[in-house]
Order: structure tokens, then C-alpha cells, then sequence
């Protein structure tokens, strides 16, 4: 009921969840190297897509399929790459060597 005093979620009692794990330090660097391999592949596929646009400059059906194809892996490549930044984070926050 509202205005109950209950207390308040995560703060200690019976059922507070004590919060996300802690990843290993092999977990956390192997889930580096996944995401630079994420990141190497988006950007090889970004710019084999960027040279097959440069290419096809006179055929318009074919720039306009690329360009579709661009913008999937730039965003395919931004999702990695912040990913890669996230665990990059977390690891130097430990101290851990990459």
C-alpha cells in the first residue's frame, strides 16, 4: 500500500540481491579480445563496402543497396566499439593488464 514502511529495495534484508557479479579477470579479457575482433570485422566490412560505393558511382541502384549495407555496419561498428569501451573501462577500473 503506498505510504507503507516497508523498506526500500536493495538496501540490505531478507531478498536484497547483493548486485551483478563480478567478472574474472580472464572473463573480462577474453571478452576484450571478442569485441576488438567485433570491431576489426565491422571496420574491414565498412571499408570493402566503402570502396565497392566508390566504385558503383554510376550505377545508382548499386550505391543506393550499398548505402544501405554502409549504414548497417556503421552501426554494427559503433555497437562494438562501445562495447569494447565499456569492458576496456571496467578493466582499467580493476587495474587489470589487457
Amino acid at each position: 500500500t503506498p505510504g507503507s514502511a516497508a523498506a526500500p529495495a536493495g538496501r540490505g534484508g531478507k531478498g536484497a540481491s547483493p548486485g551483478p557479479k563480478q567478472k574474472s579477470p580472464s572473463t573480462l579479457r577474453n571478452q576484450l579480445r571478442e569485441a576488438q575482433r567485433r570491431v576489426d570485422a565491422a571496420r574491414t566490412r565498412h571499408d570493402a563496402l566503402a570502396e565497392q560505393l566508390a566504385q558503383a558511382a554510376a550505377d545508382h541502384v548499386r550505391m543506393a543497396e550499398l548505402g544501405v549495407e554502409v549504414a548497417q555496419v556503421s552501426d554494427e561498428l559503433h555497437h562494438a566499439e562501445e562495447a569494447w569501451l565499456e569492458l576496456a573501462t571496467e578493466a582499467e577500473e580493476r587495474g587489470l593488464d589487457l
